[in-house]
């Protein structure tokens, strides 16, 4: 959390800075943001008006709409368009992941956490998708759906991955399940068709990355966790430890991949790039 002087005006937990014109914005937080911001997204290019919604996610006391809510940097107003459409998050967002559709007025946004996301009769626990252009949350997946707190949700090869765990445990799992831009109607199952993922994955699962082309792998996916990296290869199913091992706190993940040059581009080396406050041991 944080407060910061933008001119005359107050910041609270966001703002904006333009490198062109070498300034801050406070957005209008002041008064509008009450608490914590875990995860924030905002779209760069487009041919709608998505691009001009800024989405923000953190505790419930964030907003009047609770965990969960959106500033349009157009009209310089906080708050849904559709409120009635929208409901209330009861809880807390830790992550987005914005999903691009093929098409206009398609695109969703996969928002995870520990929250019950309350529209009329429907309650959605723990992750929901967000329609941008109706302001509807909908279900991902309707059969075993994550029951605990989703860290960390992710896409790739056509499906959703959600990553976390207990808070009170060091047990982790990952779940994923087929989506299309229509419907999300499949059941939740393990990453792995053979291998036990709460063995693999024995820790609270925060930080996740997932391939989406071929060049890396569709569906392979690096996890990571308190002193905990690992990375799930989808062609031969199977987990596979970074290194020796590593011996550190707070690790998040990023990826970067290189391709040999030529027709026929290769996969050379995957970069994955683990931060942490205490070692990683070679």
């Amino acid at each position: 959390m944080f407060t910061a002087a933008v001119g005359a005006a107050t910041a609270v937990n966001v703002a904006k800075y333009s490198f062109r014109n070498k300034i801050w914005d406070d957005l209008g937080t002041n008064g509008k943001l009450g608490g914590e911001v875990f995860a924030l997204y905002k779209k760069g290019f487009g041919a709608t008006k998505a691009t001009n919604h800024l989405y923000v996610g953190g505790v419930q006391a964030l907003s009047p709409q609770g965990g969960f809510t959106k500033y349009d940097t157009k009209l310089k107003v906080w708050g849904y368009e559709f409120p009635a459409n929208a409901g209330n998050v009861a809880g807390t967002v830790y992550d987005f992941y914005y999903y691009t559709a093929v098409g206009f007025d398609k695109d969703q946004i996969f928002v995870a956490g520990s929250f019950t996301w309350t529209r009329g009769s429907v309650s959605l626990v723990n992750i929901a998708q967000f329609d941008w252009s109706t302001e509807v949350p909908r279900a991902v997946g309707t059969l075993l759906t994550p029951t605990e707190t989703v860290f960390n949700v992710g896409y790739g090869d056509s499906s959703v991955f959600a990553v976390g765990g207990p808070t009170t445990a060091e047990i982790g799992y990952a779940r994923k399940t087929k989506f299309d831009d229509l419907a999300a109607t499949a059941s939740w199952t393990k990453i792995s068709a053979a291998k036990d993922d709460k063995a693999e994955l024995n820790v609270q699962i925060k930080g996740m990355w997932v391939c989406d082309n071929v060049e890396c792998g569709a569906g392979s996916a690096a996890f990571v966790g308190n002193r905990f990296a690992k990375y799930y290869v989808k062609k031969t199913d199977s987990f596979v430890p970074f290194g020796l091992g590593t011996n550190g706190d707070n690790l998040c993940v990023t990826s970067a991949y290189l391709l040999n040059g030529g027709a026929t581009a290769s996969i050379s080396l995957l970069i994955v790039v683990l931060t942490f406050i205490l070692s990683f041991a070679l």
